[in-house]
């Protein structure tokens, strides 16, 4: 009996001893974390949702878009001294207003269709600097409608429209609005993917696409998940499941060009099948992925239109946040008209 005790002891002896060194170990580790500036996850807010300055919330979620435009009128402070306030109207289908409430309406059936993300939305100038308004006032009898949502990517864009477009009637030109962000979203690359991780709540994921064995597009719903415990009080946890969702996300990431390039030759299908014409309008041709983008393109007798500034410097952005200014939406609006005239729709 006595050597069974002695036995129990002992092992007890070597399981707190284990426990504590393990404790001593986590807690080494994590304060090597803090000394080398890793953090626990930090608050992060969805995307023109008021994470910059006073920016009111003007989205809200969708159960297959991730989220969409919030309808309503905003009024904000500019981001500098020069720009007093920002108006955003955002009207009951959830696109952006491109005209005055006292304008008289269209008088054709004709339409265009801007689709994708901040830059064609507007994201930091009001609603008389954006392209769809400039477009609309350049082109009085057609119908414009701006659906551009900020954080959309190629595939977002899609999906608004498979939503939008079996309701809309007459002649139909669609632009989609590209930068070469939109490959990462498209695939929901690690660096967007953390960008709507939540602390204390289920993080809420947009929908996504990839490649699928029989190489076709296969596409991916909203989801959300809980992170690791304790993911939001300790570096170490936060590091380590970073670590993770990079490498589930690595595989899908190396295919962003391919499917992007899907997901376009989806769109232009979508567009045949509904009567209408699709151009993709390169915004910026400045970064790494535009190129091949623009070979795809070329090789497949896709129609675009690149309306890209020499340099997206100062110039070209709103002072005190980034996005593209009223300059360089009347380029981007000076460009579409030069492809239009003399039809709007052809």
């Amino acid at each position: 009996m006595g050597s069974s005790r002695k036995k129990a002891t002992g092992r007890f002896a070597a399981i707190t001893i284990s426990l504590v060194s393990l404790i001593f170990s986590l807690a080494a580790a994590e304060l090597v974390m803090r000394a080398m500036g890793h953090t626990p996850l930090q608050p992060r807010t969805l995307t023109g949702d008021g994470s910059r300055t006073e920016t009111p919330i003007m989205t809200e979620k969708h159960p297959s878009l991730g989220w969409v435009n919030k309808p309503g009128t905003y009024n904000y402070p500019g981001f500098s001294a020069d720009i007093e306030s920002i108006t955003v109207t955002v009207l009951p289908d959830r696109g952006r207003r491109t005209m005055a409430t006292d304008s008289p309406l269209p008088t054709t059936q004709d339409k265009l269709i801007l689709v994708g993300g901040s830059y064609i939305q507007g994201y930091a100038i009001s609603d008389q600097e954006t392209l769809a308004w400039k477009l609309q006032r350049q082109f009085p009898d057609v119908s414009v409608r701006n659906l551009g949502v900020p954080g959309y990517g190629t595939f977002q864009s899609l999906l608004t429209l498979e939503d939008v477009l079996p309701d809309i009637d007459g002649g139909k030109t669609i632009f989609y609005g590209y930068i070469g962000h939109h490959q990462m979203r498209n695939v929901l690359h690690f660096g967007w993917l953390e960008m709507f991780t939540r602390v204390g709540e289920p993080s809420y994921f947009p929908p996504y696409a990839t490649i699928g064995e029989d190489g076709n597009l296969m596409r991916y719903p909203v989801s959300s998940s809980n992170n690791w415990p304790f993911r939001d009080s300790l570096a170490l946890v936060n590091k380590a499941e970073r670590a993770w969702l990079r490498y589930l996300s690595q595989s899908r990431a190396d295919k962003h060009e391919a499917v992007t390039e899907k997901i376009v030759v989806e769109m232009q299908n979508l567009a045949e099948s509904q009567g209408a014409k699709f151009v993709v309008l390169l915004l910026l041709d400045t970064d790494s992925y535009t190129p091949d983008f623009i070979r795809f393109l070329d090789a497949n007798d896709l129609d675009y239109l690149n309306c890209s500034p020499p340099v997206f410097g100062p110039e070209y952005r709103v002072v005190g946040e980034g996005h593209p200014n009223n300059e360089l939406n009347s380029i981007w609006e000076q460009c579409i008209t030069n492809y239009l005239q003399p039809g709007v729709t052809r």
